[in-house]
Order: structure tokens, then C-alpha cells, then sequence
């Protein structure tokens, strides 16, 4: 709150207008106005239009009482005492525009982002036409998802004149006290969440005739500090000291008034208008290499182990340099993947989760760029990421994209195959499963990716993992093992994988316990502790971290709150800069969650979150993340061991009454049981799948190669814990049925694994005819297989992914048909 900021600490600052003009042409300032705003505009009876507290009188003349000027008091008590109509009639006539004044035309027409008022009237509206320009008005009432994709709305928090019926003034129309805008209001609207976005993306915030009596300003800005260096109040040359003094926290202000500011646009709005450059980008960043060779500490080798915390500058003297303290494997394929791109091939990273995608993928830029190349980095699916990369395709410059989970940004590819700029490549990441969801997409998008898939670890990637592990002394009770037993240990018991490495290490009981201690005090105030685990759930489930996204998961505005940024133990738990959020990890945010959240508060904060994400769905990353949680493969690993089935039952079991339409959605039920079938809960699981099944009949177009896939999982399954051999190859043959129902894909000749268990179980109890008719069909998929692995133009991602199934299918062949002919 306003208290909670000093003023001493904002000193008043000199404004250079011309570069604030130059940042509205960019066309990505958000303008707010007020009453001032409106002033001296001319109504229909030819009247200047009113002031609060000159309409407080007319409305006390009009229901014969003393309006005491304050207009809330005015309207509530003429609405408890006077039928409606009449002040309905008054309103209209008293805020419908007759004519505009040249300033408002000029403001009105810049070109800004967006507009948001607190008035009634449509004078931005009706300025905007005069100057050429349709406006469109909006409010609360209507939805964002209809409302943004036009050019250009002026968003009436309060309500606007437009359509006023009398049923509106305790609603929809915010005049009296009941109704007025309050921060609950906004909070529970719809437009909540695009307006903190739009808070966050803007290149200026500018507040013209901006009146305290409007609204309070600390529910706009949030206390944040990173809104307030690109806000500016255009303000009276009159500004009273006391007004001054309480806008200081919260901006620039700059006391020339609106007719002034007007004159300085049209001066200069022109002149920048001509041509727009590089330096206009609004959501791409563009990767400079630093100049400071950062060298790296034990310390910040053990916080890099523990949180995945590094900064760029420390990562790029690791990698290039190689001083100081051992901190990042620097992958085999990094260079490989760089050669590519230069080349103009666009990559895909591979992995699955907590691998190492995202570093690999920032190691890959940095490398880009410490050659010359220009590096965008893409942090977030926005409606600016479009005219970003179009600039960058007119430059013609070679330019790098990257784009960690891409597959958040649909939109994003479908307008870069519609461009096809030749001299852009992109630079991708995702987590396997999502990549592989993600093909049919990119092949109508005609964007042909070489794979990288970096989940295990080659002998020197090992070795050096080792080297940073023993520098740190973070080997606990296995330290005195050799650097040969340690590498066998990961090799082995971990799969060469970074994950399981990671795991080993912060589950280790010194480390859960030094997080606990951390998060101790933090969680003290329930709402930061809500704050963290949507934090922690973001980060697990590779959702960007923007504040506006992380408040509507945790229901709270608190990471907004200089008292929540500022709190040391908090800044251990995450990063924050240029207004981002950066988790420590997905691995380290997993561990924080099943460690440090007991089960009942991580289901029914789950089953909250995703009510809201259903509630909200104003914006697609509302559905993205109800998507998400509702997939079985990122919900199960949230919950910790212990009781794990029984939680994710009583989640899948609840969120179908909080949001009653998934009990009609094909997908939901094939979650559900997927769940189950991972448990070995066969009947259960069959019930679902047969649920999933059944509404997917009734939706048109409905593909139900996913439901078959999990249904042939199931036989599988079945067959190998069968002790009847008769039905267990009986289970066999339905599960190969089922499979042949999937198209092939790199996902379906994975699941060929699920043949090694049926193997290695019945094989030798089936028949003569049934081990032939066994091994006949594992050669036919094998073949399948390959055919495919050429298909894909001998793609290393491809043969990567499929080599342990591969490996697997074929020993079963070779060692069954020598078992078969033995018997002969």
C-alpha cells in the first residue's frame, strides 16, 4: 500500500519527451485516462462536460436533496429513493459527446496498444473518429477473448454510456456505492489477467487527466518497481505538492498538462512513425554476450547443482572460458547442434523432464552468438511476439530464435510459416512427450526440425558431471567411492540421466533440510506460501514464469508485493529480473513441492487452480495450464511416494464435480485412466478407458488413437501379469490390435517396450504356436519400426528416441527364434 513506499526514495526525474514519443510509436505504450481527461469536451445540451463533484449537484438537484458533492453518496442515495429513469435520461444526455477538442483528437489517435479508462463517457472514442480511427468500447462485462484480437478498445473499468439501461446502475455501470469498482471487482473479472499482462509488456504506461478519485492507484501498479520506471502521469501545470508527492513511488510525473502533451506528440509522432527498427522490439530479447568474464565459485557451482540457478555472464565463462570452479557439463551435441544452425537448419531439443533442455538450449545461444550470429530470446507466448519477428524478417540480418517450451507458442510457428523468412532460424526446446504432440503440427507448418534428443549423458558428459559433483562435496555418504564407481553410478543406477542424478542428490536428507529451513519463514503468510507452490507447479509443469500468470494460479497478487520480492529467504527459492520470474529449476521445484507441501494442501490446491484456470479462460494459457494439470504425466509426479495413487484418485475423482463438463470429455476419463492403469489397477482403468471411449463417440472428428494406445498399454500389461497362459496371449493379440489402430509415430514403436515384460514373464509358458506367433509379430513391428526410422530421413532424433526399444524388440526376436529352434 501507498504507506509501504517511501516517496523520499523516487526523486523527480527530468523527462525526455521526444524518446517517450518515440516509445508510443513503437505501438506498445498502454494509455490510462481520467476525468481530466474529458474536461471541456461538449455534451449534447452544449454543456462542458461535468466534474465528479458538479454531477454529485445535478444528480442531488434532480432527486431534491443535498449532494454534499460526492458523487457516490449522490447516486446511491437517488437510486434508493427515485425510480431509475430519470437519471438514466440525465446520464445520457449529460456524457454524450457533441464535440471533442483538438488535444483529445491527437491523444487518442497515437498509436497505443491499448486504452483503459475510468469514465462513463465515449469521448476517446468519438476523438479517435474525428481523427480517422475506430475505436471500439468495452468493459468488465465482456470478454477479453473477443475484445483483444481487435486492433483497437478503450476498456471502461467503470462501465460506459454505450447501451446504459436503468438495471445497470447497481452493476454493470459503477456510479453508486454498491457498484463502484473495487478491487475485488476487478480482481474477479475477466480482465485481470490481460491488464497485469498488459502491465508487464507495455513499453510506457501513461496516465493522462489521471485523478485519485478515479481509482487507487496501488491496485493498478501493484507496488511493483519495474512498472513504475515506464510510467508517466501527464499532469496539470498545477500539480499540487501533495499530488506530487503521492504519485512519486509510482512514476514520472511529468506537469505539462494534456493539451501540451498533445502538442508534443504531434511534433514529433511523425517523424518516428517513418520507419521502425530493431530497437523497437518489444517481447523478443536480443542475447548480448557480456563483457565481464564472471568466473565461477564453488558456491555458485553447488547453487547451480542444488537450484539450477546461473546467470548468463557465469554460464558463458564456463562454456567459453572454462575458469574457475567446474560448473556446467558443456554437452557433446551443443557444437554439432550450433554447426547445424549455422547451416540454417532449424533445431529441436529434446528431452524429458528435468534433462537439461533449457540449459543446453541457452549454451546453444550463447555459442551463436559469441560468434557474431544475433540471438532473440522468446519468454512468453504474447500478442507482440508476431510483429517482433516480422521486423526482424524485413531486416533481412541472419537471426537466431529461441523458443524453450515451443510448443506454447502455436500462434508464434503458424506466423513464421506464414513468412517463411529465409534469413530467421529457430532455436526450440520441449519436453519429449510434447515435442512428440507437437509433429503433426510442425509438418502441415512445413517446419522441418533436426532433433537433438540430450537425455542421457555420453562417457564424457559423465565424467565431467562427476568432476562437478566431487568439487562441491555433494556425494554425502557415497564420497569416498572412486571417480570410476561414481561414473558406473550414474551410468547405471541413474540411466546416464541428469534427472535422476539431480534427484539422488537434493532428496538427500542435509539438502531437504536445508530447503525447509529456507522456506520456513516464507510460508508463515498462507498467501505466499500459495504464492511458491504456483511458483514451484509453473516451473514443474514448463509454463513461463510472468507475474500475471503465477497471481491467477496462486489466486493472490502477492508477487506483486516489494514485502514478498524483498524477503532474502524467498530470493533464495527464485530470480527475479526485468520484471521475470525464474524458478531455480524443474527439478529443484519438484523436490520443493513433495518435500515441503503435504499432500492434502497439493490436491486441493490443484483442484482451486484448475477451477480458476476453467473459470478464467479469457486467455489461452488459462487452458494450457488446465491441459496441463488434468495430464496424467505431469500431475503423477507432483505428489510425493507415499500415497501417490490414492491422492491422484481423489484429484481426478473432485476435479470432475468442481468442473462439471469433464465428466462429457473423452480426455479427461483417459487420464483418469491412465492414473490407474500406472498403478496396476486393471479393472478401474478399463472402466475409464471405456468411458473415454463412449463420449468419444459422440464428439465429431474425435481421434481415438491416444484412448487405443492406452487400451493396448492395458492388454499388455494384463497379458504379462496373467497366469492363465491361454488368456494372457489371448491379452497379447488384443493389445497388438489395438497398437495397429495407432498411426505410426515415434511414440507408438516406444511402446513396443510394453512387449519385453509379456516376454520375459509368458514367453516360455506359451505353446509351440504361440511362441512362433509371438516372435512372427515382434519381427513385423520391428520391420515397422525401421521403416519408419528410414522414413524419417535416418533422423538422429528419431533413431536416438527408438534405439532402447529397438534394442529390447530385437534381443526378443534373436533370443526367442534360437529358443524356438532349440525346441524343434
Amino acid at each position: 500500500m501507498i504507506e509501504k513506499l517511501n516517496p523520499q526514495q523516487f526523486k523527480a526525474m527530468e523527462v525526455d519527451i521526444p524518446s517517450l514519443v518515440e516509445t508510443i510509436a513503437g505501438g506498445k505504450a498502454i494509455l490510462f485516462v481520467g476525468s481530466g481527461f474529458a474536461r471541456n469536451a461538449i455534451a449534447l445540451d452544449g454543456s462542458k462536460f461535468p466534474t465528479a463533484e458538479v454531477l454529485a449537484r445535478n444528480i442531488g438537484t434532480l432527486g431534491g436533496f443535498d449532494s454534499d458533492d460526492d458523487l457516490r453518496y449522490a447516486s446511491e442515495k437517488y437510486i434508493r429513493s427515485n425510480p431509475a429513469d430519470k437519471l438514466v435520461q440525465m446520464l445520457l444526455d449529460t456524457f454524450t459527446v457533441k464535440e471533442v477538442l483538438p488535444h483529445q483528437v491527437v491523444i487518442s489517435t497515437a498509436p497505443w496498444r491499448r486504452i483503459y479508462t475510468t469514465n462513463y463517457d465515449l469521448v476517446i472514442e468519438e476523438a479517435a473518429k474525428k481523427g480517422g480511427l475506430r475505436i471500439d468500447p468495452t468493459d468488465l462485462d465482456d470478454s477479453p477473448r473477443d475484445c483483444l484480437a481487435k486492433k483497437t478498445i478503450c476498456v471502461h473499468l467503470n462501465g460506459s454510456i454505450q447501451n446504459l439501461r436503468a438495471e445497470d446502475l447497481n452493476g454493470r455501470f459503477k456510479l453508486s456505492l454498491s457498484s463502484y469498482l473495487s478491487p475485488e471487482t476487478f480482481t474477479n473479472s475477466d480482465w485481470h489477467f490481460p491488464f497485469k499482462r498488459d502491465l508487464e509488456m507495455c513499453t510506457a504506461l501513461i496516465f493522462v487527466g489521471y485523478s485519485l478519485y478515479d481509482i487507487e492507484i496501488q491496485k493498478i501498479l501493484y507496488e511493483n518497481p519495474d512498472f513504475s520506471q515506464k510510467t508517466f502521469f501527464i499532469t496539470s501545470p498545477a500539480v499540487s505538492e501533495r499530488e506530487r508527492f503521492t504519485l512519486a513511488p509510482f512514476g514520472n510525473c511529468i506537469p505539462i498538462g494534456a493539451e501540451s502533451f498533445a502538442e508534443k506528440i504531434s511534433n514529433y509522432l511523425p517523424k518516428f512513425e517513418i520507419e521502425r527498427s530493431e530497437a523497437t522490439l518489444t517481447s523478443f530479447k536480443k542475447y548480448e554476450i557480456s563483457e565481464v568474464n564472471k568466473i565461477s565459485r564453488d558456491a555458485d557451482a553447488e547453487r547451480f547443482l542444488m537450484f539450477g540457478d546461473i546467470g548468463d555472464a557465469m554460464l558463458e565463462a564456463s562454456l567459453l572460458v572454462g575458469d574457475g570452479a567446474p560448473l556446467a557439463v558443456r554437452r557433446t551435441d551443443v557444437n554439432i547442434a550450433a554447426d547445424s544452425a549455422t547451416k540454417g537448419s532449424h533445431i529441436a531439443v529434446i528431452s524429458e523432464f528435468g534433462n537439461g533442455k533449457s540449459i543446453f538450449l541457452r549454451s546453444l545461444a550463447i555459442i551463436l552468438a559469441q560468434k557474431g550470429g544475433d540471438v532473440y530470446i522468446v519468454d512468453t507466448p504474447d500478442d507482440y511476439n508476431r510483429e517482433d519477428l516480422e521486423i526482424i524478417a524485413k531486416s533481412g540480418k541472419r537471426a537466431y530464435l529461441v523458443i524453450d517450451s515451443y510448443d506454447q507458442h502455436g500462434g508464434l510457428l503458424q506466423h513464421f510459416s506464414d513468412l517463411d523468412p529465409s534469413n530467421v532460424t529457430l532455436l526450440v526446446a520441449a519436453r519429449t512427450a510434447k515435442h512428440e504432440r507437437m509433429h503433426e503440427t510442425l509438418s502441415k507448418l512445413k517446419i522441418n526440425m533436426q532433433e537433438f534428443v540430450i537425455d542421457e549423458l555420453d562417457n564424457s558428459e559423465v565424467e565431467k558431471l562427476v568432476e562437478i559433483i566431487d568439487n562441491v562435496g555433494l556425494w554425502a555418504e557415497l564420497v569416498t567411492l572412486g571417480a570410476d564407481a561414481k561414473a558406473n553410478l550414474i551410468k547405471g543406477k541413474h540411466r546416464k540421466q541428469l534427472q535422476q542424478t539431480l534427484l539422488s542428490i537434493l532428496q538427500a536428507p542435509q539438502m531437504v533440510t536445508r530447503v525447509t529451513e529456507i522456506v520456513k519463514s516464507v510460508f508463515i503468510k498462507n498467501t505466499y506460501k500459495d504464492t511458491i507452490f504456483a511458483i514451484s507447479v509453473l516451473s514443474a509443469l514448463d509454463f513461463p514464469l510472468r507475474p500475471s500468470l503465477i497471481s491467477e494460479v496462486a489466486g493472490n497478487d502477492e508477487i506483486y508485493s516489494s514485502a514478498l520480492r524483498n524477503n532474502e529467504d524467498f530470493r533464495s527459492l527464485v530470480r527475479i529480473e526485468r520484471g521475470l520470474v525464474y524458478s531455480r529449476s524443474s527439478i529443484f521445484s519438484l523436490v520443493l513441492i513433495r518435500n515441503n507441501f503435504v499432500s492434502t494442501y497439493i490436491v486441493d490446491q490443484l483442484l482451486m487452480i484448475a477451477k480458476r484456470m476453467d473459470d478464467n479462460q479469457s486467455d489461452n494459457q488459462y487452458h494450457d495450464v488446465l491441459k496441463a494439470l488434468l495430464r496424467f504425466s505431469g500431475v503423477e509426479r507432483l505428489f510425493p511416494e507415499r500415497q501417490r495413487i490414492n491422492n491422484l484418485v481423489r484429484f481426478y475423482e473432485e476435479v470432475k464435480r468442481r468442473i462439471s463438463w469433464l465428466k462429457q470429455d473423452p480426455h479427461y476419463w483417459l487420464q483418469f485412466g491412465m492414473a490407474l492403469l500406472a498403478h496396476d489397477d486393471y479393472p478401474k482403468s478399463q472402466r475409464m478407458l471405456t468411458q473415454a471411449y463412449e463420449w468419444a463417440k459422440k464428439k465429431n472428428n474425435y481421434h481415438t488413437m491416444h484412448i487405443d494406445m492406452q487400451q493396448s498399454r492395458l492388454y499388455m500389461k494384463m497379458s504379462a501379469k496373467e497366469t492363465d497362459t491361454t488368456l494372457s496371449f489371448k491379452y497379447f493379440t488384443k493389445g497388438v490390435e489395438f497398437l495397429r489402430l495407432v498411426s505410426d509415430d515415434v511414440t507408438k514403436f516406444s511402446y513396443l517396450e510394453n512387449l519385453n515384460p509379456i516376454y520375459l514373464a509368458k514367453f516360455e509358458d506359451f505353446n509351440r504356436g504361440q511362441k512362433i506367433e509371438f516372435i512372427k509379430v515382434c519381427k513385423k513391428l520391428l520391420q515397422e519400426m525401421l521403416k519408419f526410422i528410414d522414413g524419417e530421413s535416418g533422423s538422429y532424433g528419431v533413431e536416438r528416441r527408438l534405439s532402447e526399444s529397438r534394442a529390447k524388440i530385437e534381443k526378443m526376436v534373436n533370443d526367442g527364434s534360437e529358443i524356438i529352434e532349440k525346441a524343434a
